[in-house]
């Protein structure tokens, strides 16, 4: 029997995803998959940035054509964690909120060796994508339970 790879996910909705990375293990890629009304997918991440000459990493957004258990490096993506109460509105205003989560790090660090391996600047994935989510909050994005 063939099984699909494809995760349905819901039409205007806020998912939370952890990758297991491949030669790491008991590490995780922290990010957000967000579906608009037509179901569209956009995945939210800070992730390494290659053929960027002055900045190696930062706040990567990019439409995802399926919600599938791999990512594009063949990781495991082990879970889709639905945010409930999650308000959509503009996607050029979440994009302004990933990025400045990021500013106080001036979006991106000229080295490999000062991101999450290292964290001397605090930010990780992980911490990035709870500090957008945080803003969202505080901007009423999410309705109370």
């Amino acid at each position: 029997m063939s099984m699909s790879n494809t995760v349905p996910l819901d039409p205007s909705s806020f998912y939370i995803t952890t990758t297991q990375l491949f030669n790491e293990v008991g590490k995780f890629h922290w990010a957000a998959f967000v579906t608009n009304v037509q179901g569209a997918v956009t995945k939210y991440h800070w992730s390494t940035r290659f053929g960027t000459a002055d900045k190696l990493e930062g706040v990567a957004l990019h439409e995802v054509e399926a919600a599938t258990h791999k990512s594009d490096e063949l990781d495991i993506i082990s879970g889709f964690w639905k945010i409930e109460g999650y308000i959509p509105r503009d996607a050029e205003a979440l994009r302004t909120i990933a990025l400045i989560a990021f500013a106080a790090h001036a979006n991106g660090y000229k080295t490999i060796f000062s991101s999450e391996r290292m964290c001397p600047h605090g930010l990780t994935c992980r911490t990035w994508l709870l500090a957008v989510i945080r803003e969202m909050h505080q901007q009423g994005w999410f309705a109370a339970a």
